[in-house]
């Protein structure tokens, strides 16, 4: 992270059926040393024109390559359970797909 960089935290899906400890997370001291912000949101507080704003934006970042996605395939529909299961315990990497 740079310094002053900022994360946004958006749902928590990979924690809500944990049976051991939370999954590790950003080293507290690189935090303090960079000075991080880190502040939750809910979606539904982005609608209307900035919601619009924010589509149209995202739209020619992606366009221009300045965002792009990662996924994280698993073949097979016999796979399935696992891809799910897998993604509630956060080991994927982007979205995950199953192709059958």
């Amino acid at each position: 992270m740079k310094k002053f960089g900022r994360i946004a935290i958006c749902g928590a899906i990979s924690t809500y059926n944990r049976t051991g400890p939370l999954p590790p997370g950003p080293n507290p001291e690189t935090i303090i040393r960079q000075e991080l912000h880190t502040q939750g949101f809910a979606v539904y507080r982005w609608q209307g024109d900035v919601r619009q704003k924010a589509l149209k934006d995202l739209l020619k970042w992606v366009s221009e390559g300045k965002i792009q996605d990662k996924e994280y395939i698993i073949e097979g529909f016999e796979n399935m359970p696992a891809a799910f299961m897998g993604m509630l315990k956060g080991d994927n990497l982007g979205k995950t797909i199953v192709k059958v």
